[in-house]
């Protein structure tokens, strides 16, 4: 997970996944202050059934007293260019 921090904003981002299918479960993580990324990882049982969802992610932050929810959007990333060779990095959204 990245969190484009904005308006000098630095403080503790806590990352949820909701709306999981049948038997895949993850547990919340922090994006700590001075950080930008976490890894949130899902876990699916043994015996978890095939299946669907559209998976909610959710950063969760305290801006003074309020707290604010933002939900999170997919992204891609680019690494080469393969007309050129040049290797860089580059996000988008999805």
């Amino acid at each position: 997970m990245v969190a484009w921090r904005r308006d000098g904003y630095n403080g503790e981002i806590r990352v949820t996944a909701q709306n999981l299918p049948t038997g895949v479960s993850a547990d919340s993580v922090v994006i700590a202050p001075g950080q930008i990324s976490c890894t949130l990882v899902l876990r699916a049982a043994d015996n978890a059934p095939a299946g669907m969802s559209r998976l909610t992610v959710t950063g969760t932050g305290r801006l003074g007293k309020e707290e604010v929810v933002r939900t999170a959007r997919p992204a891609t990333m680019i690494w080469a260019d393969q007309l050129t060779g040049v290797t860089y990095s580059r996000s988008r959204l999805a």
